[in-house]
């Protein structure tokens, strides 16, 4: 699920586990074992669809799009590998002032766009006023940050409050640059009345290494080397095919050698793989439970929450997956520590679920899964655990299209969800704050406690990295207690690839960067 903002703060995040492996060259599409040379072969990359319907940086919405974008374009900052804590300059390098509130860019001398044109200010601020404007989902994220040119080179961005959470959003895909000629050909306007989409779906028009060839969502996405590309990293395949296939097919499109990559292999499947095949790193996507304030009450939520066998939900979910503390990911600085995650308490449960009396609609998404975990089966797992401490549960398997639309409205009364960060930073976790728009409009809990509140508050506004992780610890600590938002799993990605694919390393903005995977030799 993804969301809107609302203000401040930059990341830290504790360094997660690079794995690779290496071997003999890449197959050729058509399955050849014969030897090419790198950056002369395609690599085929088996993936879910879920939600991966445009290429456009403004408007996409989805882990794929993330990854395709990231390709296509450049943003101004970027990350290093599997290094999540920092942003590393990427077409520009940043100063930021000492109040947070002031943020200059200045583009690196030379880049250009797949036009062969040179990237410039005029660019920037076009791509940068585009998403803040158009009115999608990314809209919000810049929505209080005025963005001005300074000279041919140079753009600084400007806020009212500090923001200590604006690198990690400018590093995000969807704060992309793209080339404005082009664009504004092509229908794009930095207003609600941009018509870009549809040409940015047929043709690309960014810097990156990568060039779009094709993007059939029913089917595949077909991206092709950058000729005109002048930046650091160096593609290893001259083509990349991202294949729709269903999680449970991968595996065997992958041994049998029809496929290089497969991005959703189950836990259950990651275990049964070569092990020179797989790639496997803890995520920061959380598996949660939505509820309904008003349906539950305190009491009422207080005992599900005692119900929940967090330990027994994570043997169900299988190897590499872990409890989460609580919606903010362990990997982050200000996480909330091990000792203070929510715990099963199952005779603490029972008679507040004898008090609650009322049948529980547990809704889950039924056509989706979130890193290989299929929700049926979390679904029903916590039907029975629910039901051991009493309470009445009824299962409503739900489509996506259904269930996100139910969510957002707060038609919910109860249902297992997933949410993936947009940028990486813990700020933006403050939406399941009662008083923006996920805790009051999704979850209907308009109010917490004057504790709870302040710690938002204290948590938006800091900018000294001790300060934010101690905030952020205790608006987790708090959440755990109060919201109505419980969290149940971190997943573990499990990647399988060819053994010649080397260069596989997890970063949540992107999942992977696919100009660093390369044929061995």
């Amino acid at each position: 699920m993804k969301k809107p903002l609302l203000t401040a703060t930059a990341l830290t995040i504790v360094g997660l586990l690079t794995l690779a492996a290496c071997g003999g060259p890449a197959p050729t599409p058509e399955n050849s074992t014969t030897p090419t040379e790198p950056a002369a072969q395609s690599i085929v990359i088996d993936a879910s669809f879920d939600n991966f319907t445009t290429v456009d940086p403004a408007w996409e919405r989805s882990s794929l799009g993330n990854l395709s974008t990231k390709v296509l374009y450049d943003t101004l900052l970027t990350y290093s590998g599997s290094d999540m804590s920092n942003t590393v300059p990427n077409l520009a390098t940043m100063e930021i002032s000492a109040d947070y509130k002031t943020f200059t860019f200045r583009l690196t001398a030379g880049r250009v766009f797949s036009s062969g044109n040179p990237v410039t200010a005029d660019d920037v601020v076009f791509s940068l006023t585009r998403v803040r404007e158009v009115g999608s989902n990314n809209s919000p994220y810049l929505a209080e940050v005025e963005i001005e040119k300074v000279d041919e080179s140079t753009v600084k961005l400007t806020t009212k409050t500090p923001r200590a959470d604006l690198p990690a959003i400018i590093a995000s895909p969807p704060n992309s640059i793209v080339e404005k000629a082009v664009v504004v050909a092509n229908g794009g306007t930095a207003d609600k009345t941009d018509d870009a989409e549809a040409a940015l779906n047929a043709a690309s028009a960014g810097s990156g290494p990568y060039i779009l060839e094709k993007a059939d969502f029913t089917a595949e996405v077909v991206l092709t080397l950058n000729e005109k590309y002048n930046g650091e990293e160096k593609p290893g395949y001259s083509r990349i095919i991202i294949r729709k296939s269903d999680a449970s097919t991968q595996k065997m499109s992958l041994e049998a050698g029809e496929s290089q990559i497969a991005m959703d292999l189950s836990p259950t499947e990651a275990a049964s793989l070569d092990p020179a095949m797989l790639y496997s790193a803890p995520t920061v996507a959380t598996v949660y439970l939505i509820t309904n304030q008003t349906f539950f009450g305190d009491n009422g939520l207080k005992g599900l929450k005692a119900a929940i066998n967090y330990p027994a939900m994570v043997e169900q979910a299988g190897s590499g997956v872990s409890q989460a503390t609580s919606m903010i990911p362990k990997q982050f600085a200000g996480a909330v520590p091990e000792a203070d995650a929510p715990k099963y308490d199952l005779e603490a449960a029972k008679p507040l679920a004898a008090a609650f009396g009322k049948t529980i609609k547990l809704s889950y998404l039924s056509d989706a899964n979130i890193y290989g975990l299929q929700f049926t089966s979390l679904a029903e797992k916590l039907q029975a655990q629910l039901q051991e401490a009493g309470f009445q549960v009824e299962l409503a398997p739900t489509p996506g299209a259904v269930f996100w639309d139910e969510y957002s409205s707060g038609k919910l009364t109860a249902a297992l969800a997933y949410w993936m960060p947009d940028y990486l930073d813990p700020t933006g976790y403050l939406v399941f704050a009662p008083s923006n728009q996920f805790g009051e409009k999704f979850a209907n809990w308009p109010k917490s406690s004057p504790e709870f509140a302040k710690a938002v508050t204290t948590a938006a506004d800091a900018t000294d990295a001790a300060a934010r992780a101690a905030a952020f610890t205790e608006f987790g600590k708090l959440s755990n207690a109060e919201s109505p938002f419980v969290p149940i799993l971190q997943p573990a990605i499990n990647i399988g690839h060819a053994a010649s694919v080397t260069g596989l390393s997890y970063n949540a903005a992107y999942t992977i960067d696919l100009a660093d995977l390369k044929p061995a030799g």
